[in-house]
């Protein structure tokens, strides 16, 4: 059974080659009861599913940062970890919306694809891809 990471524990990315290691600052459990606006999700889920171009695509994104309260960082962590910027038709999500949020600041910066190192030294991150360091 996995325990769910707070703010203080030490995690890291536990699927990576080099999984680092965090502490983990601030915690969102639920980014959608975060939002000012959840209208703005509904427009950009229809934007989604609609088959609309790239273009209009990433428009309804910038329209949804703008508009829906969270802040950039946020918004934007949780665009990028549910797959609305893709270049790529999406698939319907299965396990539903990553909304439980985390962010970390590394101690020891964890690999990302090919990169030794992810460049920066902290950032949002779903927190059902962190494990607390024993």
């Amino acid at each position: 059974m996995k325990k769910a990471v707070k703010v203080g524990d030490l995690v890291k990315l536990f699927r990576r080659k080099q999984p680092g290691i965090g502490l983990v600052t601030t915690h969102i459990e639920d980014v959608v009861k975060e939002m000012k606006v959840p209208d703005a999700l509904c427009a950009l889920y229809k934007s989604r599913e609609g088959g609309h171009t790239w273009q209009q695509r990433n428009a309804a994104c910038s329209t949804f940062i703008e508009e829906c309260g969270l802040p950039v960082e946020v918004a934007e962590a949780f665009l990028r970890y549910n797959s609305f910027h893709s270049y790529r038709p999406l698939k319907p999500v299965e396990q539903g919306a990553k909304v439980n949020f985390v962010y970390v600041q590394w101690v020891k910066r964890p690999s990302e694809y090919e990169q030794s190192q992810i460049r920066r030294n902290s950032g949002w991150y779903p927190a059902e891809w962190l494990r607390k360091v024993q």
